[in-house]
């Protein structure tokens, strides 16, 4: 009966709100020969992401070295994380270039190929610092909640992937394979937001789907 409603929820409940993207890239000659590292953004701008910096495409514009970069759901704002050594930049970009806000957050392993950023239409962001463990940020940059979505299996799992709803009040977090007991599952949790004064993000329910 829960595989039945698992997949109840993927098929029907999961792709409408599947409006937030993360993109990890690692450079590669066939990559950059075919154009697919070209992003259009809002307004008909353009950026390329190439050997670990993201350019805007235009006279004169800007360009920065980036760890992950993330769009926001309408194309409107720019993520890019940029890890000093000790923790994570985190910079909301237009698309422009120009920078809106850039802000600190949480320590960061070196090199981490987990590494993803989240905008929201609004200026929140997501940050997955690694495969299972998330942190959010308001508008300002201030830390909200942070949280994990480890099933807690010693045989492995695999990156839990992200998807937020248009107004940002539910996050669903999906972690396609978990190995467990010889055998292989899978997982997805639903978060529902509630927005305190300060406009930071707070927990206030938690769902979880196991099949």
């Amino acid at each position: 009966m829960i595989r039945i409603l698992f997949q109840l929820f993927l098929v029907m409940i999961l792709p409408s709100i599947l409006c937030a993207q993360s993109i990890k890239i690692s450079a590669t000659e066939a990559t950059s020969a075919n154009g697919m590292s070209v992003y259009t953004l809002d307004q008909g701008n353009k950026v390329e992401l190439k050997s670990g910096s993201v350019r805007f495409l235009g006279e004169g514009a800007p360009a920065y070295d980036f760890s992950a970069v993330g769009f926001s759901p309408d194309r409107s704002l720019v993520g890019v994380v940029q890890n000093t050594g000790n923790e994570a930049r985190i910079l909301l970009l237009t698309p422009q270039g120009d920078t809106l806000n850039s802000f600190s957050s949480v320590s960061l392993r070196a090199n981490d190929p987990s590494l993803a950023v989240y905008p929201t239409n609004t200026g929140h962001s997501l940050l997955r610092d690694n495969i299972m463990n998330f942190t959010f940020h308001d508008g300002t940059g201030v830390v909200g909640e942070s949280i994990s979505t480890g099933s807690g299996s010693k045989a492995g799992e695999t990156v839990t992937k992200v998807a937020t709803s248009p107004n940002q009040e539910v996050t669903v977090f999906y972690t396609p394979k978990i190995k467990q007991k010889g055998a292989l599952g899978s997982k997805a949790e639903l978060l529902f937001w509630l927005t305190i004064p300060s406009g930071v993000f707070s927990k206030m329910n938690r769902a979880t789907l196991k099949a």
